[in-house]
């Protein structure tokens, strides 16, 4: 295990502490509460915890976005985030502040506040306080087991993907299965290696050579499939003793297969499916390596009737300007029998946690020491790198970023002007971002 990396697990939720029913959960998951709370991140929903971290009228700390928030649940479940310092001499309200009567107590002079940021009681004051001084508060949502902050303009321009809903799963027949590891490496870098499929065939060996064909953009979502093409040599012992320390035996693309699927909407959330069976190619990745992991989600999802590919929802929230959680939540078909269940679902857990694990070394390896040039040597493997270079600074709020510093936005290394004129300072108006031209 590297030093600054260190995975956290943990329990599968899907939030039934809370609520006795899916319609009780959904009638929770709107917490009233917005604002951006970085413009010089894509405007997006962005994972910043999982529902157990949070019990009832709880309060946590969380650096997100590079910034300090606060998360708190109230006596109803609702869960609520705020800026993280007291109005009155700037006391961090997670580090011993309470949830009293539906109100965040901080712990430095016991001001209270509501859900809304405004101030409503201070001590020694009979009735409502004199002061109109508040706390920044943001949009979050409850979903998966998993809570999401949205980043951007008072109104959203999309709303948080219901995968469920969509694809026409119940969520009785299925679990989530939750996992975050720590990486000391910008976001940004984590992000861009999805449509990179030449960095999946070169790194973790896919096959000899990989393309990404973009199936679909709009100003909210990309939508991408990686086409893996030969397979990665594998010829004697060394061969197969290497690929087991670079991990690549148990790599997240073993259960692939061959190509995948992703899409992902604002920039900061991404599904990915992950086909069970490989597609008819004249050579698979690996007759060795990847059969295991392969066969176990097949006969899983084969025994439960749900679909023939497993699912990933990812998000990889930064922390700060050079370090980031990756946040993935593994939706699983519910095995059916209680005994097999006991016994299967930690062997499913322990594989995800492990294939991830090895491919996130893969690249935490590389990505520390890279020095991306000012203008990269591009060719036609990276159309869909680029193209998602593009969608990412489209999303983006500050118009400081348009020439690009590789850690908030990729601008000229993608060619990426923005339609305005650029200013020297970073200016947010409230307006939602504009497209890359």
């Amino acid at each position: 295990m590297t030093a600054g990396m260190i995975p956290q697990a943990t329990a599968a939720s899907t939030g039934a502490q809370y609520g006795d029913s899916v319609s009780a959960r959904r009638n929770r998951e709107e917490a009233r509460t917005e604002g951006v709370l970085n413009p010089q991140y894509p405007a997006s929903y962005w994972q910043i915890a999982f529902s157990d971290d949070l019990g009832k009228e709880s309060v946590v700390p969380l650096r997100v976005l590079e910034r300090d928030v606060v998360l708190w649940r109230d006596s109803r479940g609702v869960v609520h985030c705020a800026g993280a310092n007291c109005a009155l001499l700037g006391a961090n309200l997670g580090y011993g502040g309470e949830v009293v009567g539906d109100t965040i107590r901080c712990p430095f002079h016991a001001w209270r506040y509501g859900a809304d940021g405004k101030v409503t009681h201070v001590p020694g004051i009979d009735g409502a306080a004199k002061t109109k001084a508040c706390i920044p508060t943001y949009r979050v949502i409850e979903r998966y087991g998993a809570i999401f902050l949205w980043n951007g303009p008072k109104q959203p321009d999309h709303e948080l993907p219901d995968f469920l809903a969509d694809e026409g799963i119940d969520e009785d027949a299925i679990v989530f299965e939750h996992v975050r590891y720590k990486v000391p490496f910008p976001a940004k870098w984590f992000a861009e290696n999805l449509p990179d499929a030449a960095h999946f065939a070169g790194l973790h060996r896919l096959g000899s050579w990989g393309d990404t064909e973009v199936l679909s953009e709009s100003d909210t979502r990309i939508e991408y499939v990686c086409h893996f093409y030969g397979r990665a040599p594998y010829v004697g012992w060394e061969d197969l003793k290497r690929s087991y320390l670079r991990g690549e035996m148990w790599g997240v693309s073993d259960a692939a297969g061959g190509d995948f699927h992703a899409t992902t909407y604002g920039g900061g959330l991404h599904l990915i499916h992950l086909t069970a069976s490989p597609p008819d190619l004249v050579e698979s990745r690996s007759a060795v390596t990847a059969r295991l992991p392969r066969a176990t989600i097949a006969l899983t999802e084969k025994l439960n009737g749900l679909s023939d590919s497993a699912r990933l929802i990812l998000s990889f929230t930064p922390v700060d300007v050079d370090s980031h959680i990756v946040y993935l939540t593994m939706i699983v078909p519910k095995i059916k029998s209680p005994a097999l269940r006991l016994i299967g679902r930690p062997i499913v857990r322990s594989l995800l946690v492990r294939r991830n694990w090895f491919a996130i070394m893969q690249d935490t390896a590389l990505m520390m020491y890279r020095q991306e040039p000012q203008r990269p040597a591009y060719n036609k493997f990276d159309r869909g790198l680029v193209k998602f270079r593009k969608f990412w600074d489209s999303r983006l709020l500050d118009r400081g970023l348009w020439a690009g510093d590789n850690i908030h936005s990729a601008g000229a290394r993608a060619n990426c002007p923005w339609p305005d004129a650029p200013t020297a300072a970073a200016v947010f108006d409230g307006a939602t971002p504009g497209g890359a031209s």
